[in-house]
């Protein structure tokens, strides 16, 4: 039975605290999986249909697939999250369950990959294509939308057994609720708990990927084949999909539709939540649910774990975006992030969501950018990955070993960094520094396996670098399938896409990253050969705010693009004195005057100083001659306080002879050669030295202000 997960009814996580995987016992087990998956043709026949002979190796029973995706079903959406909102009190006590269920998916996530990697390996590859597109992608497909019926309140797969049953089931529909349009879910990230382990999700993307025809541009039919294609049965499936779509049996729609709609809608929906989480995490929605929110975040997002987690969630959208409209896609990214375009949303204040729309921004830069590429691209993706390392700061080569081998292993890339390096980057004391003109070129603000830290200090060594020109923020996107560039022109050219910009560019939002990945997202527009009068006018206006020397730079980049003529508008001005331009040249005019004249007095005044010392200008010598009088004041003061020290040394000499005269006589000290002899032990306040004398120390205490309390 698939687990639903409903964390306010019962503890259903409640495993990942015992000894198995907080020790990480489970190890052993999937070491040997892996090692079982790279023997030859093993990984085909696991995938492919039952019977079927693959070098040699005949497919067993689909039982081990089976048993495997209901290993990952009962993964799927474990340890959820739920934000605690502003009037609710900070979290009192922090589990360390969210560390391990990290270690157990990475784990599991790795013998999925091995899994996929290995199932096309030569020789023959197209046999081995065919019988998994026949057997293993309809079954993982399958697998995931009766997940998602499995959570739903009428699904006809589970026996209601009790109240309880019903309460959970009822509790969680809310999170497949399909919105009126039918191409989404109404899910709110900060209402409803949020998981970022997916690793069911994660197997079909990957799978989808691995087997999809990278050269043909009917790849739509191995991402989501049809019913023609596949040998299965396909009725669990399509009523699985009509389910979850409210699609009765009159429905004109096709079968194959259906479920295309209904993936698409399963693969966006939960990649799109744990995007959404790490981005209000960013903002500060979740600090009262301590530095656990926090760290998962970073583990999502940073390399190496991001490979595996944050990189295939974003590929899970773009394969959705093959399938879904590309409204859909952009809607379902403002909805996650809780973004409106019509400033009507009040429950945050403007910090928040001016954080949160740079945030939906930057993620429709970095969805439209990282396409998945074609194979023979692997040197590309190497060498941006290596440019970008390099220009946070100079690396060692080993570090840079590193760095790729995350990527090879993540995306089976192969490929050797010595000859980039030498084209990219010069050897200096043995670290590698990137060269200027490659930075300059193919540097991008939004590369998504870089921290903020990381990019500030790369946009800080390229603003150094870039010369009083114009050049575009982000180089051109890199190379992508066919598929997926279609795709791409499909994102950037729909409607909201374009209210997205216009929105960005003429926020009244107090943070200055809005309009910074504003003009990231309108230079990738540039490229597409988009742009609107709104647009235009709407960049013409930025030009009013300081943004940095890079994005000043883009922005005059695109203005030239655009046939805008920028160099006779350098000074910035309001509006209303800029509709004054004659009263604005006579200010300036007189301004200049004024500063040049100051500026020869000061000279003159200066050279006068040093001919004569005491000799000025009539306008200063009142200063000088009370400087004068200063002087002799402060003179005749050192003066009498001279004489007063003199008469008081004077006064105490005179009273130590009377006391000698008067008083016993001290006793003569035989001089010696020694230090401690030298040294007469007497009464800081009598002056005595009898020892058998209690010696007296005056001291003076004030009362204790923080002991008095």
């Amino acid at each position: 039975r698939l687990r639903r997960v409903d964390i306010e009814a019962s503890d259903l996580d409640s495993w990942l605290d015992g000894n198995i995987v907080r020790n990480r016992r489970y190890g052993h087990a999937v070491r040997d999986l892996e090692y079982i998956l790279h023997t030859e043709d093993v990984a085909a026949a696991f995938l492919a249909a039952q019977g079927t002979n693959i070098g040699g190796v005949v497919a067993p029973s689909s039982k081990a697939l089976e048993s495997w995706l209901e290993v990952l079903a009962r993964l799927e959406c474990m340890d959820p999250q739920l934000r605690r909102a502003d009037n609710m009190a900070h979290v009192e006590y922090m589990s360390n369950r969210w560390l391990f269920a990290f270690n157990f998916s990475l784990n599991v996530a790795s013998a999925s990959e091995i899994a996929i990697r290995r199932c096309l390996d030569p020789p023959d590859t197209t046999y081995k294509r065919a019988a998994i597109i026949h057997h293993g992608l309809p079954a993982v497909c399958a697998a995931l939308l009766k997940f998602h019926t499995s959570r739903m309140l009428h699904d006809p797969n589970t026996k209601e057994e009790s109240e309880e049953d019903v309460l959970r089931k009822t509790r969680n529909s809310q999170h497949w609720r399909l919105r009126s349009d039918g191409l989404g879910l109404n899910f709110d990230v900060t209402l409803l708990p949020v998981s970022l382990h997916l690793p069911l999700t994660r197997f079909l993307v990957l799978l989808a990927l691995r087997i999809s025809d990278e050269d043909d541009e009917d790849s739509l039919e191995i991402l989501f084949p049809s019913a023609k294609a596949w040998s299965s049965p396909l009725t669990s499936l399509i009523n699985s999909a009509r389910l979850l779509l409210s699609i009765n049996e009159q429905s004109n729609e096709s079968n194959e539709d259906i479920v295309r709609r209904a993936l698409g809608i399963a693969l966006m929906e939960p990649a799109l939540r744990a995007l959404a989480y790490c981005a209000h995490v960013s903002a500060g929605m979740w600090s009262r649910n301590g530095p656990i929110a926090m760290s998962s975040c970073f583990y999502y997002s940073s390399p190496p774990s991001c490979h595996s987690l944050r990189d295939i969630d974003l590929a899970a959208v773009q394969i959705a975006a093959t399938v879904l409209p590309p409204d859909a896609i952009i809607q379902g990214i403002l909805r996650a992030f809780c973004v409106s375009l019509e400033n009507d949303d009040t429950r945050f204040d403007q910090n928040v969501r001016g954080t949160l729309l740079a945030s939906a921004i930057e993620c429709v830069c970095i969805l439209v950018t990282e396409m998945p590429g074609p194979q023979k691209a692997a040197e590309a993706s190497v060498r941006r990955e290596l440019i970008h390392a390099l220009a946070v700061g100079p690396r060692r080569h080993s570090e840079l070993v590193t760095i790729v081998s995350a990527l090879s292993n993540s995306r089976g890339l192969r490929w050797p960094i010595a000859p980039l390096l030498e084209v990219i980057a010069f050897r200096q004391n043995e670290l590698w520094e990137l060269k200027q003109e490659v930075g300059i070129r193919e540097y991008d603000p939004c590369f998504p396996r870089l921290q903020r830290p990381a990019h500030q200090k790369a946009l800080d060594r390229l603003a150094s670098w870039r010369k009083e020109q114009k050049l575009p923020v982000v180089p051109p996107p890199p190379a992508a399938r066919t598929i997926f560039a279609a795709t791409r022109s499909r994102l950037l050219c729909c409607a909201t896409t374009h209210r997205l910009l216009l929105a960005g560019l003429t926020t009244s939002l107090p943070v200055l990253e809005v309009r910074s990945r504003a003009i990231h997202l309108a230079t990738l527009l540039a490229y597409e050969n988009q742009c609107s009068d709104q647009v235009l006018a709407s960049l013409r206006a930025a030009k009013d705010h300081d943004l940095g020397k890079l994005y000043n730079q883009g922005l005059d980049w695109l203005l030239s693009t655009f046939g805008e003529d920028i160099e006779s508008k350098k000074i910035k001005t309001s509006v209303e004195i800029s509709a004054l331009p004659s009263k604005q040249k006579k200010c300036d005019t007189a301004r200049r005057k004024v500063i040049e004249q100051m500026t020869k007095r000061q000279e003159k005044f200066a050279a006068t100083l040093e001919a004569e010392e005491i000799k000025s200008s009539p306008i200063l010598a009142p200063s000088i001659t009370k400087q004068k009088k200063c002087d002799t004041v402060r003179r005749r003061v050192m003066e009498q306080m001279a004489k007063r020290q003199a008469n008081f040394a004077a006064t105490l000499k005179t009273e130590d002879e009377k006391s000698s005269l008067e008083g016993p006589s001290l006793p003569v000290v035989a001089p010696s050669s020694t230090e401690d002899d030298d040294m007469n032990i007497s009464c800081i306040v009598c002056s005595s030295s009898n020892a058998n004398e209690t010696l007296c120390f005056i001291g003076f205490a004030q009362r204790s202000v923080h002991l008095s309390r």
